[in-house]
């Protein structure tokens, strides 16, 4: 699956999710982390942007997707700049304040109703004052279209590979304490994406 994501999942969602690390604006001496970092696309985009003090750090559930990630990163000469750690995004292994900046690119949508707070709450605890949070998902915001239906329809018949569902995006996140400072909504093949970029504080 780890393979086979990246090649049939992101030539859709590479705009969506190349968008939102503009409006991130990461700078090349941040301490950045990327909760459900995959197959490591955006991994290798951030790293590009680090300088020698900077640092991007991937955290996936997926032994597979994290070879996958490591692979990548070492074909384009940028390991150096990256940290690949398994882990689960309700207890992230990282001390309080430790990361300017923070993304989740189509991965919100996968946990849990009950673990979406959660999870967000892990990343208020791991991101500095001052920090950013940027996140990308399908979402409900614009009311349930005719594709969105059919999308939902077949989330609910084959769930293990339709695995993200459309959540309201920026709500989520604002009932977790985060302030959004931005948000826009694109839509792939017919189906709304928010970009939320929060902080914190």
């Amino acid at each position: 699956m780890s393979g086979w994501y990246g090649v049939l999942a992101w030539p859709f969602e590479r705009a969506a999710q190349n968008r939102a690390l503009r409006l991130l604006a990461v700078k090349e001496t941040d301490i950045a982390l990327e909760v459900g970092s995959g197959p490591g696309h955006t991994l290798v985009q951030v790293a590009r942007i680090m300088g020698t003090r900077g640092r991007v750090v991937g955290i996936d559930i997926s032994k597979g997707m994290l070879r996958t990630a490591r692979g990548r990163l070492v074909r384009e000469k940028l390991l150096s700049r990256a940290h690949l750690t398994r882990g689960d995004a309700v207890r992230l292994p990282f001390k309080e304040d430790s990361f300017d900046a923070a993304y989740l690119g189509f991965t919100l949508e996968l946990f849990d109703t009950s673990e979406m707070p959660l999870v967000l709450a892990e990343l208020r605890r791991v991101i500095r004052p001052g920090g950013r949070f940027a996140v990308v998902g399908m979402t409900r915001s614009e009311g349930a279209s005719r594709m969105l239906r059919l999308y939902e329809w077949l989330h609910i018949a084959w769930p293990r590979v339709i695995d993200c569902r459309p959540i309201h995006v920026r709500r989520t996140i604002e009932q977790a304490g985060f302030t959004a400072m931005t948000a826009e909504t694109r839509h792939i093949c017919g189906l709304p994406v928010e970009i939320v970029v929060a902080t914190p504080y």
